[in-house]
């Protein structure tokens, strides 16, 4: 009730109605929920809303190849792998609202309104609508269910949401166009492992250590029978990013 006495003390007509009402005007009210739909809120960046969850997808359900090789890569323990080699961010954001810079400046958040292309083939950015998780060119498509030819305009087709800059970056590179940008937490200082000189990342040592335990645990490879074998296979594990000393002795 403050509330409401402080707006109409400066002159404005406060109208109230339950939630219930507002929900069922909108059910049957084509053009208020049109607007409805269509307003967008500047409200402020919410972390939580770059959080996406997995992304899984069949292209194909059955494929018989005459002549061609098939290759199936799949990274085991996805989230050590991660941990140890992805970007992590270190201290509090500059949260920026204004005089926006290159988005390959920026390390951290981004709460955008960005135009898809047309045509490709792997949408890169996700987009939580309905209640599904989907990779889609058009977000009046994506919100009806359309499976016809998109044929609706830049605006129409935009998204609005809050993703990673790496996300944004790649969307770019493959033809996304950023129209609006609302806000940007950017984080100065990023820690990250170096493939190369295995150094760096703040996780780096904690993951390799729980990592040479569970390596240790399921015992040598069928294929080592000899020390020269077992040497070779500590040698390549440690090439691809792992360390096995001290395995020898066991």
């Amino acid at each position: 009730m403050d509330k409401r006495k402080y707006i109409e003390r400066d002159g404005y007509k406060y109208i109230s109605i339950w939630e219930c009402q507002f929900d069922n005007e909108l059910k049957s009210n084509v053009q208020m929920r049109n607007f409805v739909e269509n307003l967008c809120l500047k409200d402020p960046l919410e972390p939580r809303d770059a959080f996406y969850g997995g992304r899984t997808e069949a292209f194909t359900t059955y494929k018989e190849a005459k002549g061609d090789k098939i290759d199936y890569y799949d990274v085991t323990s996805l989230y050590p792998f991660i941990n140890k080699t992805g970007k992590i961010t270190l201290g509090h954001p500059k949260i920026i609202t204004e005089n926006f810079e290159d988005i390959n400046r920026y390390e951290g958040l981004i709460k955008c309104k960005i135009v898809p292309p047309r045509g490709l083939f792997l949408p890169v950015l996700p987009l939580k609508c309905n209640g599904k998780l989907l990779f889609g060119l058009c977000h009046t498509c994506m919100k009806n269910s359309f499976t016809d030819e998109c044929k609706h305009t830049e605006e129409e087709r935009a998204i609005v949401g809050t993703w990673v800059t790496d996300e944004i970056k790649k969307a770019v590179s493959k033809g996304y166009s950023i129209t609006e940008v609302y806000e940007v937490w950017h984080f100065d200082e990023v820690s990250q492992y170096n493939p190369d000189t295995k150094e760096g990342g703040i996780f780096t040592e904690y993951v390799n250590t729980f990592l040479k335990i569970k390596q240790e645990a399921s015992g040598w490879p069928e294929w080592c029978l000899t020390d020269q074998d077992k040497h070779t296979y500590i040698k390549n594990y440690f090439e691809k990013g792992g360390n096995l000393a001290g395995r020898e002795k066991h």
